[in-house]
């Protein structure tokens, strides 16, 4: 799956879901609020669940978001595009 095609399948299904530029990157976001973007190296995406921010981070090439360099922002998980299979599921735990 893409980033596109993801973004796409999630505005599409639920009305809250839009789209923006935040952090000089594209973005999709609830109420108008980021809750993920394209990265990069992959899909961006804000995990508030403890168990599920752990299984992305476990993830081989997954990485915090750090655009200050140094401070990563909590929650927030970089998973690389070799893991796109798991995108939709971490995308849908972001916008609930």
């Amino acid at each position: 799956m893409t980033y596109d095609d993801l973004v796409d399948a999630l505005i599409h299904r639920y009305a809250h879901v839009g789209t923006k530029r935040l952090f000089g990157m594209e973005c999709f976001t609830v109420n108008g609020k980021a809750v993920g973007g394209r990265a990069d190296d992959g899909l961006l995406v804000k995990l508030t669940d403890p168990a599920l921010h752990a299984e992305a981070m476990a993830l081989a090439g997954s990485h915090a978001f750090d655009p200050m360099g140094g401070r990563p922002m909590k929650q927030w998980v970089v998973v690389p595009t070799e893991h796109s299979a798991q995108w939709a599921r971490l995308a849908e735990a972001a916008i609930s």
